[in-house]
């Protein structure tokens, strides 16, 4: 009776065995897998190029040079990109953490959308390239949450990862240029100079927490909603100017805060545009008239006086 029972557990035991030889060798092999799609060293990388599916054909070139990045405008032009544009491309892509194995093989790339005519992100360190992913369709997965499938180009592995990546990398190049025209607070400036033509200029004073215009006392709320409307400024209206024709200042507006440093935004027409430029962005310039920029910022002095 008692070798009966040792035979028995012997064969249980040996079954245990086969059962965690087969899970560990063959069940687990969808699920292996490196920890990230793409392993490399963000400090490595000097340039990225960009192909966006719906513009196909055409290729966003960023590229680092002494520690900033620019991006490649269609004039061949480059100008520069807030680093934290960078980031976000880095963050999105070089951390990817699949969550599982959806397939493999050639044949399901037009299935997924990640065949050569997908948005694909190149990694670049001078003429080495690091890495070239392909970002395909978007689903609800399991648990409702919004995954992407992505492969390697020289993989035939199809990954799943959380987020719509696609759609993020389908943009022009004004995207990845700095739209702000200004970005301060308001809070430290004590005077603002409005330059305009035929006697028309006129000063905003700050005097112990009071503003004023021609020593005439002005009405906090209505000063503060212009002040708060103005310390934070974008445009994604960038003016890429191919005339050779020097712009006309026509307006300026100087910013002179508590520090004595200053801002000057100002207005300039190019033939038949009016546009805006900055010192807190003076690499860029931007179209006043499309984006209502001139109305908002240079206002004439009745704006505070009048009910």
């Amino acid at each position: 009776m008692l070798k009966k029972n040792n035979t028995l557990l012997l064969l249980l035991f040996s079954t245990l065995l086969i059962f965690l030889f087969l899970l560990v060798y063959f069940g687990d092999k969808e699920k292996s897998f490196d920890e990230y799609v793409v392993n490399i060293d963000s400090t490595d990388i000097n340039r990225i190029e960009i192909f966006p599916k719906l513009n196909s054909g055409k290729i966003i070139s960023l590229k680092k040079s002494n520690a900033k990045w620019k991006v490649k405008l269609p004039s061949g032009e480059f100008v520069s990109v807030p680093f934290e544009r960078i980031k976000t491309i880095f963050s999105q892509l070089l951390y990817l953490k699949p969550s599982r194995v959806i397939g493999r093989g050639k044949e399901l790339f037009g299935k997924y959308q990640i065949d050569e005519t997908a948005t694909h992100i190149k990694f670049w360190r001078g003429n080495e390239l690091l890495t070239d992913i392909y970002l395909g369709k978007f689903f609800f997965s399991q648990l409702r949450n919004i995954s992407s499938c992505v492969r390697l180009a020289d993989e035939d592995i199809i990954y799943e990862v959380e987020n719509i990546l696609s759609m993020q990398f389908d943009q022009n190049e004004n995207y990845y240029r700095n739209n702000n025209i200004i970005v301060d607070d308001y809070s430290s400036w004590i005077k603002l100079v409005f330059i305009y033509p035929n006697d028309s200029s006129y000063q905003l004073t700050k005097r112990e927490g009071k503003w004023f215009v021609d020593s005439i006392p002005l009405d906090s709320g209505k000063v503060q909603s212009y002040l708060m409307s103005i310390q934070r400024i974008s445009s994604t209206d960038f003016f890429d100017s191919v005339s050779t024709e020097t712009p006309k200042s026509t307006r300026k507006l100087l910013i002179i805060k508590q520090d004595n440093s200053k801002i000057e935004l100002s207005l300039h027409q190019v033939n038949n545009f009016i546009t805006i430029k900055s010192s807190f962005n003076k690499e860029e310039q931007f179209d006043a008239l499309k984006s209502g920029l001139d109305k908002k910022i240079f206002v004439t002095k009745k704006h505070f006086l009048t009910d």
